[in-house]
């Protein structure tokens, strides 16, 4: 597992190098006519899109990506992201070419990937470049040095560079991320009248493995609760207690007779098994089970998913489902749910929010007290509430 601290630091790193790099690029900027402001009207046939980090961003811009693909039919278009997102997007954009940076702290084999794409770019000659990074320094001296006729990207605070962009958009703290990555897109030139959710299209092979997972475990006609006590790698300070996943898992177990799934990568099974051990009921632990474009179609049969601020919560609020968000260091304003059918939960403190666009999101704190004060006996009655209103209690037997 990657740490928090070696994430912090390839950050860090990227940033120092953005700025040395910066000056030398600034001076090219100004003596080379080529790289100057080009008018909306130039002909587009060729476009990059970026978005690094990570799945819950990737699914908020997946309808927006589809627009670009729509407006700009014949152009050839690519999305350069991180290998950690590999089978969310390719089967819900046909005709975009999806590329990937390998997810690594070894800031060399960073580099090494970028500069090979900086050379492909170059020789290809963009017309158009959209950079959706909120805060990352380097992704605008990559986005300048790939040589796009336009670049447009989000300005960040306190940064002498910004000026590397062709076209740059205030990155608003305020809004919901949807609508800032709208208010990129349109100053790119994209046609796009307010914003919808998309969800990812699985295609049939991820369908049938889903469904067989479903029967192996006896799911198939189940009322199922998913519960998501994760929150992958890059910080785990996003995790309420997963004592308080176990109270809460017990709770609608007795008072509905749900069934309870655990969802999760590989690497948090440790984490899903400590929770079941501290459960009276059963449960099942699904972690690892499920590629991407899998759980979303395991997310498509449950009643409810209850989650931490993480990739899976955004793929089931865009699916529409019922979702209960848990939120800490993120403000749920910025990164929650738009639709009806959800619950979030915060309670800010004066430090709050610790993850934001002008700190990079980063944060050391690895138990937030934020989500500490969000107790499992008020979640379980605004989700009794809100979810199963309409439900008569069960009694089930522990055994």
């Amino acid at each position: 597992m990657i740490s928090m601290n070696k994430l912090y630091n390839v950050k860090y790193t990227g940033n120092a190098a953005a700025n040395l790099l910066s000056v030398p690029l600034q001076v090219h900027r100004r003596a080379t006519k080529r790289f100057r402001r080009i008018p909306r009207a130039h002909p587009v046939k060729k476009i990059l899109a970026m978005k690094m980090w990570g799945i819950g961003n990737l699914t908020i811009l997946l309808p927006i990506l589809k627009r670009i693909r729509e407006q700009y039919a014949e152009a050839d278009i690519y999305f350069l992201t991180l290998d950690s997102n590999k089978g969310l997007l390719e089967s819900s954009l046909p005709g975009v070419k999806i590329l990937y940076v390998k997810l690594t702290t070894n800031v060399f084999r960073i580099a090494m990937d970028f500069f090979k794409y900086i050379v492909i770019f170059s020789r290809l000659k963009l017309d158009l470049l959209l950079n959706f990074e909120q805060c990352n320094r380097l992704s605008i001296i990559f986005s300048y040095m790939m040589g796009a006729k336009r670049r447009v990207g989000f300005e960040i605070a306190k940064c002498g560079y910004n000026s590397l962009y062709t076209d740059t958009v205030k990155n608003d703290p305020g809004l919901h991320v949807s609508r800032n990555f709208t208010r990129l897109a349109r100053r790119a030139g994209i046609d796009i009248n307010g914003y919808r959710y998309m969800a990812p299209e699985p295609e049939q092979h991820s369908r049938e493995n889903a469904k067989n997972i479903l029967r192996r475990f006896g799911l198939e006609d189940k009322t199922i609760v998913a519960l998501h006590a994760g929150s992958g790698e890059n910080f785990t300070g996003k995790r309420w207690k997963n004592s308080n996943f176990a109270c809460l898992a017990d709770g609608l177990i007795e008072r509905y007779g749900v069934t309870i799934v655990y969802t999760g990568t590989e690497k948090e099974d440790e984490l899903i098994e400590n929770t079941r051990a501290k459960m009276k009921y059963k449960a099942h632990n699904l972690c690892g089970y499920f590629t991407l474009q899998e759980l979303t179609v395991f997310l498509q049969r449950c009643h409810l998913f209850i989650s931490n601020d993480t990739g899976p919560l955004h793929i089931a609020i865009s699916l529409g489902i019922n979702t209960v968000g848990l939120y800490g260091p993120m403000d749920p304003g910025q990164y929650g749910s738009l639709n009806d059918r959800s619950l979030s939960f915060y309670k800010p403190m004066e430090c709050s929010p610790c993850l934001t666009d002008l700190n990079n999101k980063t944060s050391l704190c690895e138990r937030s007290e934020c989500l500490d004060n969000i107790t499992y006996e008020e979640v379980m009655e605004k989700v009794s509430d809100k979810f199963f209103k309409h439900e008569e209690a069960a009694v089930v037997s522990s055994a």
